[in-house]
This record gives structure tokens, sequence and C-alpha cells, in this order.
């Protein structure tokens, strides 16, 4: 008869075991699902800033173009520098919009900015973390807010062959300079010998 009676001390431990297991499970569901969503905003990011780099070096060509070199005279000197790149950002924008609005478990995208300024095209992402397992949201709080930000220095064989002429301009002139001052300097001293 006593073989037949259990103890309930494997019961209430269980009880306690049991659920731990199941929320260490969810946790590490919820990471693996994190990590893929940061692993998808990274390539898409890196994916935008290529597109935004081949489309500044091509000048709006279509991808797999090859670059047109006898256009190189239409902008002049300086052209780089008082370019409109409002169209370029535009479709690195859309482009990042449709890449991000589908396929996030754990965030929900919120702004997505593109910006090209001089040599640099600078990508920022503002998401929004969503928990929708209640328990985990109320252990943890509110949602947070990430922030990705990355920036890319552009290359544009046209611009920086402008950017090299003016810079070796401006190297000739500042030495043309040095060497007036240096004669001035050499005959103000040998008039003074006199």
């Amino acid at each position: 008869m006593k073989d037949k009676k259990l103890s309930a001390s494997m019961t209430v431990e269980a009880s306690f075991v049991i659920p731990m297991v199941i929320f260490v499970i969810f946790a590490l569901m919820y990471q693996a699902f994190h990590l893929h969503d940061r692993v998808r905003m990274e390539t898409v990011m890196e994916r935008a800033l290529g597109k935004g780099d081949f489309l500044v070096s091509q000048r709006g060509g279509e991808e797999g173009s090859s670059y047109e070199y006898e256009n190189m005279n239409q902008n002049g000197n300086w052209g780089y520098f008082q370019s409109n790149y409002k169209e370029l950002e535009e479709e690195v924008g859309n482009y990042l919009k449709e890449e991000l609005e589908r396929g996030f478990y754990t965030f929900q995208i919120e702004r997505c900015i593109c910006k090209i300024d001089g040599f640099t095209l600078r990508i920022k992402i503002v998401m929004r973390k969503t928990i929708s397992f209640h328990p985990i949201k109320n252990f943890l709080g509110e949602a947070s807010y990430v922030i990705l930000e990355r920036k890319r220095v552009l290359h544009s064989p046209e611009e920086l062959l402008r950017v090299r002429e003016g810079l070796d301009i401006m190297i000739e002139y500042a030495e043309d300079a040095q060497f007036a001052k240096n004669h001035v300097v050499n005959n103000k001293a040998a008039l003074e010998k006199e």
C-alpha cells in the first residue's frame, strides 16, 4: 500500500519549474525575432546606401547602365556643391519605406529619413519596439524607441574629378602667391642692403 502513494512534492515543484522553462523558451524566441528584425533593418539600410551611391554616381541612370563620361562637362567645376538631390533623396526614401513596411516581428517603423548633402548619404530609421505578449509587455514596461543611423561617403567619378581639378587650380594659385611673396621679400631685403 505504501508504494501506491505518490508524493505531492513533485507536483508542487513542477508547478514552479514548468512556467519558468516556458518563459525561458518564449524569451529565446523573442530574442530570435528581435535579432531577425535588426539584421533585416541593417541589410535594408546597406542596400539603400548602395542604391543611393549608385544613383548619385550615375545621376539617376538605370541600374546596370554604363557611366557616360561624355557628359562630364555639363555641370561645371563646382556643380557637385550646387546640385539638388531632392529627387534622389525621395527615390532612396521610397525604396526604404517600401522595403521596411513588411516582415518585422518586434519593431514597428515610425520614420525613415534620407538626406544627401555634400559627399555623404545619411539614412536614419526611427522604430518602436512592439511587444505583443502581454506578460512580457507588463514586465518590461511600455514600448521603447530605437534609432538606427548610417552614412556613406558617396563616390561620383565626375564630381570627384571636378573637385580635384578645382583643388589643383587653388594649389597652383597658392604656389604662385607664395612665389610672389618670396620674390617681394627677397627684393625688399636686397633693396634694404643697398
